[in-house]
């Protein structure tokens, strides 16, 4: 009895965000790059048909396996409708931002269900709800302006900062994916006010790629412009450690300490990727570059079908 009337708040809940939600596109896989079509974002977020599969993610202590786990659930672009998984396969943005708050980059949070309650006041949250491993959140925040979705990010992640809180940056990208979860408790204000504040990304704190060199370093230009398409086609050349580690290797062997934005913007494709693991990796490289090139990561931009056209 109590199980069927938990499935129907939901389902009445489900009903009446669908007459306000917008469409996503829906992907079968985390790692597909076409989508299998579009969905309301309440069909993913208030619905209970991946509630099993979450509950058995939280459940599992193997990171290996958890992240096997996480792999197979569907997931969405909820900043809106993409011919593609990149951000030139915009079709139309839905005006939602999604934040990840992730418990690697937060370990003083000790409870999350206190942490989303907190949150209530923020301008513009739309849905706040548990991540798929139930360590950390993920918000739905309703922007005034979708065209500038990067400078609304950068304002949110400025807000969230003075709270304490680091939002996973690569949440920054438009064609940012998140997949299936389940919160039976999530916050939800169908009616919240569009966040309307912008704010010009600011390069100490946003991990993003260094600009272009002007001057004639052909390698720092040839870099450069792999890490510019890696970051405009969202492509993940680290899909595995082995890989990441080179990468980092080859970075910080060319160009030391100056390589850490460039090995932020490459590992920021990754799902699993948060800004202070992949610090702690760079430094790690820093220490273990001596016997590395920059053909390394030549090489595995190739592999990738990357080129610095």
């Amino acid at each position: 009895m109590e199980r069927n009337l938990h499935n129907q708040k939901a389902e009445l809940r489900e009903n009446s965000f669908s007459r306000r939600a917008p469409e996503v596109s829906i992907f079968r896989l985390y790692f597909d790059n076409i989508p299998m079509g579009t969905v309301s974002l309440s069909e993913v977020v208030f619905s209970t048909r991946y509630e099993a599969e979450v509950v058995c993610v939280r459940r599992e202590r193997d990171p290996a396996r958890r992240r096997e786990l996480k792999s197979r659930l569907p997931a969405i672009t909820p900043s809106g409708v993409f011919s593609k998984r990149y951000a030139d396969g915009l079709v139309r943005h839905s005006g939602f931002i999604c934040l990840d708050l992730d418990g690697k980059d937060n370990p003083r949070v000790g409870d999350w269900e206190a942490l989303k309650s907190s949150l209530a006041d923020l301008q513009g949250l739309w849905y706040a709800g548990l991540s798929v491993s139930g360590n950390g959140l993920f918000l739905l925040v309703k922007i005034a302006r979708p065209d500038r979705h990067a400078e609304h990010f950068h304002a949110l992640d400025c807000d969230l900062r003075l709270r304490g809180l680091v939002v996973d940056s690569s949440c920054r990208n438009v064609d940012r994916l998140r997949g299936a979860s389940y919160d039976a408790n999530p916050l939800y204000f169908p009616d919240a006010e569009p966040y309307e504040t912008l704010l010009a990304p600011m390069h100490t704190s946003d991990h993003r790629a260094p600009a272009m060199p002007q001057n004639g370093d052909f390698t720092a230009l040839r870099v450069a412009r792999f890490v510019e398409t890696i970051e405009r086609t969202g492509t993940d050349i680290t899909g595995s450690y082995a890989d990441w580690f080179a990468v980092g290797r080859s970075l910080a062997a060319e160009f030391g300490e100056r390589g850490r934005n460039h090995y932020h913007a490459i590992s920021c494709n990754h799902p699993e990727y948060t800004p202070a693991e992949t610090d702690r990796q760079f430094d790690k490289c820093l220490r273990a570059c001596s016997r590395t090139s920059i053909s390394t990561l030549f090489w595995l931009c190739k592999r990738h079908g990357i080129t610095a056209q």
